[in-house]
Parts: C-alpha cells; structure tokens; sequence
C-alpha cells in the first residue's frame, strides 16, 4: 500500500497534469494560426563563372541563392521588422493570441519592449531557401488570415524594393565613381589643349620645338658659311690684301654674323618655349593616356554593375488561407500524452 500511494503522486504530477493542461490549452484556449506562402526566385542574368563550391555541393551557380540569402537576411533584419510593424501594427496584432503564445505572453517572459518584438516577428516569418534551386518560400504567419496574406504581400513588395535599392547604389557607386574620373580627365585634357593653343600663340609657332631645331639647323648653315666665307677671305688677303673681293666677303661675313647672332638670340629664346613645349605636351599625352584608361575603367564598371543586379521574380503569390494550419492541436496532444507515459515508465 505504501509503495502504491507513492507512485499515484508520481503519476499524477507527470502524466495526469501535464495532459490536464494540455487539453485544456490545445482544445480551448490556443490561438488558431493561420499561414499565407509564397515563393519567388532571385536571379542575376549575366553572372559570373560558377564556383567549384556550388558545383560539388549542387547549387545552381547562377547567383541566385546568393540573392536569395541576401533576402533572407534582409527580411529579419530589424529594420525591416521596425517599417512593417509601423505600416502594420505588428505589435497590436500579435498580441491578439491566446496568453501563452502572444507578443508578451508566457513564452516570450511577458516582454513588450522593441528587442522583444523583433525576436517574436522573426518567429512568425520563415525563409527556406532551396540551394540547388536558388528558389526562397516565404511563410508568414498571423492570427488572422487577411493579416498573414497582408504580411506576405508587404514582404515581397518590400524585398523588391530593397533589391533595387541596392542595385541602385551598387551601379552608383561602382559606375559613379569611373563616370567622375573620367569627366576629370577629360576636363584636365581641355586644359592641356588650351594651355598648348596658348603656348603656340604666345611664340606665333605652332611646333616651338620643330622651330627651334629648324633655328638651329640655321645657325649651323651660317656658321657653316661664315667659316667658308672666313677661308675665303684669309685666302684673298694673303694673295692680295687690297683686293675689292675681299672686301665684299668681309662685307657678306659681317652680314651673317649679325644672322647668326640674330638667330642665336631667337634659338635662346625657342629653347625656353621648346622646354616649356615639352612640359606641356609630356602632360597632355600623360593625360590623354589616363584618360583612355578611365574610359575603359568606366565601361568595366558598367559590366561589372550589370552583372552583380539582381532582380525578383514571383513563382507564387502570396496565398489567402481559409483554414489555420497551427498549432496542430492533435499532435501536441498525443505527443505530450506519448512522452509523459514514457517519462512515467522510466520513473515509476
């Protein structure tokens, strides 16, 4: 008798209470749960080569799952639960459930705050994410059927949203930043030409340099003709110093070394501009080649920003449900009746 009163005590408190309670809160007072699904797909036309990573684990290769994580994060991201809780009073109808299950009830320790809200809502929107097929399920749950289908409209308008920004800014910021270089140098290239147009009209050349090689090609002439002139007139003097020809050549020699002083004074000169001349074109060829280099840049950029946009597409709409799918009542009853009987056989 001894041992039998012990056990009732046993019996009860693991077998009887628990599926006292259980019957109590899953046929009575447990909220219905209703779950609205969609699927949609996340897809990048021009990606690029497939790692061998996703070929030995099965995956697509074609960016989508990567777009398809990327959604997945951006959905349980607290500042999107925070936009649909202001668009959809998420905190007011969550806690519309039964005592246990609510936002703010038993299970989440009476809790009302923000952290709160954001932990229960990532509860009640589930992403699957097929990695083969790149394909993300969407589930969205509520106590009433028109809010679970509201929420899943409100996350695929949203996620597609968020996709364009970020395409946005990515092509902004990848195509923007080439796009800027370039008008830069093609500005700074403007200015090169006008500092040469300048440059041709201040020395009235238009190649300063070409001129002075051309100048000093010509002191070298009369030098050259001077020296001949010079040979000439030792010559006649030593024959005969009173001679008129040596007086015509000393005339011709003083004429060509006023030339050639003369042009060796303007190749002074042509020298500086030829210097200055250099400078500008070594700066304007720099330019032009660095200008070449930011075209090409910009036109990579504008590949790459094509290659790494994603965009939706919907497979599935979001679905009305009629009928709540939680939180399967039967089940919980037979499984909590199965386990304490085995807890109790174990015990007794």
């Amino acid at each position: 008798m001894k041992l039998a009163f012990a056990r009732r005590p046993l019996f009860l408190w693991l077998v009887a209470v628990p599926n006292f309670v259980s019957l109590v809160y899953f046929g009575f007072i447990a909220s219905p749960v209703y779950t609205s699904r969609t699927s949609l797909i996340v897809l990048n036309p021009t990606p690029g080569a497939s790692s061998l990573s996703s070929l030995l684990s099965g995956g697509s290769g074609d960016g989508s799952s990567q777009g398809a994580y990327l959604l997945k994060e951006f959905i349980g991201s607290w500042d999107e639960v925070s936009a649909l809780d202001r668009r959809l009073h998420l905190a007011r109808h969550y806690a519309e459930g039964d005592i246990v299950s609510r936002y703010g009830g038993l299970l989440g320790g009476f809790a009302r705050d923000d952290v709160a809200l954001w932990r229960y809502v990532r509860k009640r929107i589930i992403v699957k994410v097929d990695l083969k097929s790149g394909i993300a399920a969407i589930e969205a749950r509520g106590y009433r059927p028109d809010f679970a289908q509201a929420l899943a409209q409100a996350l695929l308008a949203d996620s597609s949203a968020h996709l364009n920004r970020m395409n946005a800014r990515q092509e902004r910021d990848l195509i923007g930043h080439a796009e800027q270089r370039k008008a830069h140098l093609e500005q700074v290239v403007r200015e090169d030409e006008a500092a040469l147009a300048t440059e041709r009209r201040r020395t009235n050349a238009y190649d300063p340099k070409d001129q002075y090689l051309s100048n000093l090609s010509l002191v070298n002439d009369l030098k050259a003709r001077n020296a001949e002139y010079r040979s000439q007139f030792d010559a006649i003097v030593r024959a005969t110093p009173n001679s008129p020809e040596a007086k015509n050549i000393a005339t011709a020699m003083a004429a060509l070394d006023d030339k050639i002083a003369e042009a060796q004074a303007h190749s002074r000169e042509l020298s500086r501009a030829s210097a200055r001349w250099d400078t500008l074109v070594a700066k304007r060829d720099t330019d032009v080649k660095l200008l070449q280099q930011a075209s090409g840049a910009a036109q990579d950029a504008q590949q790459r920003a094509a290659q790494n946009q994603y965009y939706l597409n919907i497979i599935s709409a979001p679905s009305a449900p009629k009928t709540p799918e939680r939180p399967h009542r039967l089940y919980w009853i037979c499984g909590i009746l199965l386990g304490t009987l085995l807890l109790w056989g174990l015990l007794r």
